[in-house]
């Protein structure tokens, strides 16, 4: 374990307590092995407000390209956690139903007396 976690976890943490916070971090990418220890993770300093470390510059075409695709996809990623996803709802529900009502000028609960909802045969809320 490197130096850096030394200083994170205190004498008194150790076993059980010192593996599930390192699950923890390392489940949401904040830290990465490194042979029989761990390293901070870029997004692990993101987190904790520091510099990220200079990283020597990649010397093929593969690893150029590789960045790149890594970058579109994190882009990707990010834009589709913004975009909030439109409720899934069937058309001929009753929950649809209810909602169509609720939103009529007279509102909803003449239509539900008389009614208007598909109730099963059971239901106590169905029409007396």
């Amino acid at each position: 374990m490197g130096t850096f976690f030394k200083q994170l976890f205190p004498d008194n943490i150790k076993g059980g307590a010192r593996k599930k916070v390192l699950d923890g971090l390392f489940n949401r990418a904040l830290i990465t092995p490194d042979g029989e220890g761990w390293r901070v993770a870029a997004e692990g300093y993101d987190a904790l407000g520091m510099k990220r470390p200079e990283l020597p510059q990649s010397t093929t075409g593969f690893e150029d390209e590789l960045d790149k695709i890594i970058t579109n996809a994190e882009a990707q990623w990010q834009h589709e956690a913004q975009v909030k996803p439109t409720p899934r709802t069937r058309e001929n529900s009753k929950q649809a139903e209810v909602v169509r009502m609720l939103q009529r000028p007279e509102g909803a609960s003449q239509a539900i007396r008389k009614g208007s909802v598909r109730t099963g045969a059971g239901s106590r809320r169905g029409p007396a």
